[in-house]
């Protein structure tokens, strides 16, 4: 029986959150991105990729033990761990835009902060394209709220029929990629600003990283198969990393990163490059990740506020700066880890004595 965590997920999440952190002071404090945007480009798709592993897997191992998921279930877990954190980052964020406009002068109309609270409380200020967003980071959770109502339908329709479910799913997919592909070879008109806030065009990310949970969580049952078999069964993994590789410029990166991670945690973690990997300070700031992302800006607000961009100018005092925005940024999203994103958490205990088995990766 496969173990119900799987630990180095946080790991990659930690790597994720300190690339987006990282690259968000950068170009904040210079007005333009550096050398770095290289890294921090691939820190949300691999976000999704390690998302579609993490809830798929979940689903996968539920399935084998008898106990499958149901869409009820699945849309309540995911609410009440994404919702209430999200929906108490929106408030402050909100209050915040309020007063600076109101401080500069330029007090925000009552219409357009109805428009503000509805759109932004919904996760559809991205896709209106003119509202008032309060954070414009949170366009990655309105793609990841994406991703789960089509997981959620194909949970839906498999309780109806398992082989409905699975078309449902395959017909979703297909057309998604056609989407990206249509799109990405200019025969479908879309404004380059919208197009990355929806679903199809991360498609590929979420795909790699349900087919390598598949791959995990029935490990043990393909080893008893022959060749021929055991093919049948990577196949749509090795369709999925070819498909992230030609289709992202990047996508080899993830999909490297991705692969080694779960073959190293199938073999154990016993070995170096797990270790090094796993290791506390990514498994800490994984763990802690979703509150990093929500309540970061905070960090970089309050030092601007004490002048951290102007004294950022000058070389030695701007990497002092930048130190301390870090700092600050994760000691707000520990706190916000530990007043709020733990209080609506649905904690389960792992399944194995290791007291670090990660209660995320399930989730």
């Amino acid at each position: 029986m496969p173990s119900k965590d799987i630990r180095i997920m946080d790991a990659l999440r930690g790597i994720a959150i300190i690339n987006v952190l990282v690259l968000h002071t950068f170009a904040f404090y210079t007005g333009k991105l550096p050398i770095y945007q290289l890294f921090g480009a691939m820190a949300v798709p691999l976000f999704f990729a390690v998302s579609g592993f993490c809830i798929c897997y979940g689903i996968f191992y539920s399935s084998l033990v008898g106990r499958p998921t149901e869409s009820k279930t699945f849309f309540a877990r995911r609410f009440h761990r994404i919702y209430p954190p999200y929906i108490i980052a929106v408030i402050l964020f909100f209050l915040k835009v309020v007063a600076i406009e109101s401080i500069k002068g330029r007090p925000i109309p009552a219409w357009e902060i109805g428009q503000m609270i509805f759109f932004n409380t919904t996760l559809l200020q991205m896709i209106m394209g003119k509202i008032t967003v309060v954070n414009p980071a949170f366009w990655s959770l309105c793609v990841e709220m994406q991703f789960y109502l089509v997981v959620g339908l194909i949970l839906s329709a498999r309780k109806l029929s398992k082989l409905a479910g699975n078309c449902i799913g395959c017909v979703l997919l297909l057309i998604s990629i056609s989407i990206k592909f249509l799109y990405d070879g200019g025969q479908i008109s879309v404004k380059p600003d919208t197009w990355f806030i929806f679903f199809p065009n991360y498609i590929n990310h979420f795909a790699l990283g349900a087919s390598l949970a598949w791959i995990a969580c029935n490990r043990e049952r393909i080893a008893e198969l022959g060749l021929l078999q055991r093919l049948a069964h990577f196949l749509p993994t090795i369709l999925a990393c070819l498909l992230l590789i030609v289709s992202e410029r990047y996508g080899w990166c993830i999909t490297l990163v991705m692969v080694i991670s779960v073959t190293l945690e199938v073999a154990g973690s016993s070995s170096i490059p797990y270790k090094i990997i796993n290791n506390p300070v990514f498994r800490f700031m994984g763990i802690r990740s979703y509150s990093i992302y929500l309540i970061h800006g905070f960090g970089i607000v309050a030092m601007s506020t004490f002048g951290a961009k102007q004294m950022a100018k000058h070389p030695l005092i701007g990497i002092l700066c930048l130190v301390a925005t870090w700092v600050v940024a994760i000691a707000a999203g520990w706190l916000y880890y530990r007043w709020v994103e733990q209080k609506f958490m649905n904690r389960r205990k792992p399944s194995l004595p290791s007291a670090g088995a990660s209660h995320h990766a399930a989730s």
